[in-house]
């Protein structure tokens, strides 16, 4: 999701050469909500996609210097970017020019001239789908061990998720409650200091916009069925946990 955002608009980078296009396509987008950002060029269009992280790139095949297609394909490879929706906007249709582009990694396709309610309809579905996968993409561990906290979410954070964490049961609770944008799921130690997690569990089982998060136990007890039965969840992770296990059980509930 974009960080630069302006008064929680969604950010689209219009990618567009011919100043003409570009106005009429920045106007109809901005008409209906979205706050754009231009380039004329692939290499202005990787750099304002790292600076600006919008929530979709709108990019034309043709451009000078480096293509649509290449710059596309860079920002597929690039962990910062790769999450990022691109429709490519093309006056091709020959086959070989579309599978380049869908071998680059673009998402849609439009063919120029676009119809200006196809272009909307096409950015707002794929935005919708980009931020319920961002959704799903969130982790919250909640673990009292610094070390194991943060080293957890470094590891998250290094195949792509969004993670965060909470020292306790009672901090994670506010910070869920707080929360504009709730995770796709939660790590959750059970031995911890103010509220454990058997605690924790029992008050996110009873608050109906937390209850249905899906949680992830990481434990040390000697009976990892019982916890899992008692807490009403259908993973455990055993500490110390396994990191290729970690990973799978974590992919599975995106």
């Amino acid at each position: 999701m974009a960080k630069r955002a302006l008064d929680g608009q969604c950010v689209v980078l219009l990618v567009e050469d011919d100043a003409d296009t570009y106005e009429l396509y920045s106007e109809v987008l901005a008409s209906a909500g979205f706050s754009v950002v231009g380039a004329d060029n692939g290499d202005d269009a990787v750099r304002q996609a790292l600076q600006y992280e919008p929530d979709l790139v709108v990019m034309d095949y043709e451009l000078r210097g480096m293509d649509g297609v290449a710059a596309t394909e860079l920002l597929k490879h690039d962990a910062r970017t790769r999450d990022i929706p691109v429709v490519m906007l093309t006056g091709h249709v020959a086959r070989r020019q579309i599978d380049r582009a869908r071998a680059a990694g673009c998402d849609a396709f439009l063919s120029k001239p676009c119809p200006l309610d196809r272009l909307i309809d096409q950015v707002g579905r794929l935005v919708a789908n980009a931020r319920q996968t961002a959704t799903n993409e969130r982790v919250l561990v909640v673990e009292d061990d610094e070390g194991i906290r943060e080293s957890i979410i470094a590891l998250l954070e290094e195949h792509g998720f969004v993670a965060s964490g909470a020292a306790d049961g009672r901090s994670a609770l506010i910070a869920l409650r707080e929360a504009t944008e709730l995770p796709g799921l939660i790590l959750l130690d059970l031995m911890m200091p103010v509220m454990d997690g058997w605690a924790f569990r029992t008050q996110q089982l009873a608050d109906p916009r937390l209850a249905a998060i899906p949680v992830v136990i990481l434990s040390a007890t000697n009976e990892p069925a019982r916890a899992a039965h008692d807490l009403h969840v259908d993973e455990i992770l055993q500490k110390p946990v396994d990191v290729p296990r970690l990973l799978s059980v974590v992919d599975r509930h995106r």
